[in-house]
């Protein structure tokens, strides 16, 4: 067979090798297999954990500097110093574990995600990847060895540290010797096993990389994409028409962006009018709190409390365009799966709009499960503070050690719900996506660019 004039169903192209007919391209997301969808939830907690640890290191500073200078009785009355101290320790000693898993995980993703591309272009290479999924394991900077080189010069660091601080205080200015010498032979031998992993990864890694690689970058070419595009152009029905998603969508719809804006500005006000507050109490770290006539003293109350409802105002009005946000996306997708399913589906195409919204927006499982889980990493280290500081039975706040557990207990059970529900979000989003693709073809829009949402 040779080639036909452009646009014709006749042409073909060559394919690894044959010519194949242009009409048999489609434009897919393949469905990952369980090991690639752990290690995209994986990667998806640990990069939930690392952004919630700064969001929350700067949500716990700004708690104890606001009660350290603005309420310095409660401060010491009720002991917080020590606890303040505590929480700063454990929320800065998350990163590392999530760095860890952070740099694991994405080797794991890219590698797994390669192959299963590697075996689709053996076996199916007229089902062309979409865009951002040949991103994400064909790019020349998604090298999986690239995260666990910055893992390995991250080791190399501690060790320096080790090294020059640790182990020598341990023997020159303490009864530690043998602890030190320890620290020292224990350093040298992970120096070793690092520069080995280092070698390994810049030489051999970058080459199986590349071999594993080879066979999707030819059978996805430039060429073959394009052709495959206008393949899914021809196939799209050429008949729009709106669904009519109800009276409550268009109202929520209406109503996300200014329930956003006005409740991202009184979120922020609220702390600009307690910072004043506490300003006017005490306008310096050294400075002696000042006191003020009974007018003084009401219009400082009244800074505080103003503070304080402004900051949950703007917490509830976010929550209402959370809540809004979600009914729109439930109502589009709802409405978007049952018209795929209908019997006169392939006939008629929804809107443009409404589509690249299902498919450039993550799965609600998925969503949900990371909001969760960012929460509940700002809290433990919190309670994990609270929980070390009242073992001491002398301690103000021990009388609510119970509770504290408790609280601790239940955040924990929460993160690991969030994180069950970011991994089972995940094959849910790419079904969704498949039977969206499949029934009005809508071209090469990107899938979203969070891994394996």
């Amino acid at each position: 067979m040779t080639d036909s004039p452009e646009g014709s169903p006749g042409r073909t192209i060559a394919l690894l090798g044959r010519r194949v007919p242009t009409s048999t391209l489609r434009l897919v997301e393949p469905a990952p297999s369980r090991a690639q969808v752990l290690a995209d939830g994986l990667l998806t907690i640990s990069r939930t954990v690392l952004y919630s640890a700064g969001l929350g290191f700067l949500v716990l500073l700004g708690t104890w500097l606001t009660l350290e200078e603005g309420f310095p009785d409660v401060w010491r009355d009720l002991h917080l110093d020590p606890v303040s101290r505590a929480s700063i320790i454990y929320v800065c000693a998350v990163p590392a574990a999530g760095g860890v898993l952070y740099a694991l995980s994405s080797a794991a993703s890219r590698t797994l995600l390669a192959r299963r591309l590697d075996a689709l272009a053996g076996t199916a290479p007229e089902h062309v990847p979409v865009r951002t999924v040949r991103a994400r394991a064909l790019a020349d900077d998604a090298t999986p060895t690239t995260p666990l080189v910055g893992l390995c010069v991250a080791l190399l660091v501690a060790v320096g540290v080790a090294v020059l601080l640790v182990a020598p205080v341990m023997i020159f200015a303490s009864d530690m010797v043998a602890v030190g010498l320890t620290v020292l032979a224990g350093s040298a031998l992970l120096t070793v096993l690092v520069g080995f992993a280092l070698s390994g990864l810049r030489g051999r890694g970058r080459r199986a990389w590349t071999a594993l690689t080879d066979r999707p970058r030819q059978a996805w070419n430039d060429e073959v994409v394009r052709s495959a595009v206008r393949t899914e152009k021809r196939l799209r029905p050429a008949d729009e028409r709106t669904i009519d998603l109800g009276r409550l969508h268009r109202l929520a719809a209406r109503a996300q962006k200014p329930l956003t804006v006005v409740g991202g500005v009184l979120l922020g006000a609220g702390p600009v009018v307690g910072i004043v507050a506490v300003y006017l109490r005490k306008p310096g770290k050294n400075a002696d709190t000042r006191y003020f006539d009974e007018a003084g003293e009401v219009a400082i109350d009244v800074l505080i409390t103003a503070g304080a409802v402004l900051a949950l105002a703007g917490s509830a009005v976010l929550l209402l365009a959370l809540v809004a946000t979600t009914v729109v996306r439930v109502r589009e997708r709802r409405a978007l799966r049952r018209h795929a399913l209908a019997d006169d589906a392939g006939t008629w195409r929804p809107d443009d709009a409404l589509v690249r919204r299902a498919l450039d927006g993550p799965p609600l499982l998925w969503a949900g499960g990371v909001l969760v889980l960012g929460l509940a990493t700002v809290v433990v280290p919190a309670v994990l503070a609270l929980l070390q500081v009242t073992g001491d039975p002398a301690h103000p706040l021990a009388a609510y050690r119970s509770t504290i557990g408790a609280t601790g207990a239940v955040s924990v059970a929460i993160a690991l719900l969030g994180a069950a529900a970011v991994v089972a979000g995940m094959p849910a989003g790419v079904r969704f996506r498949q039977l969206v693709r499949q029934t009005w073809h809508p071209g090469d829009d990107p899938a979203p660019v969070v891994a394996g949402s």
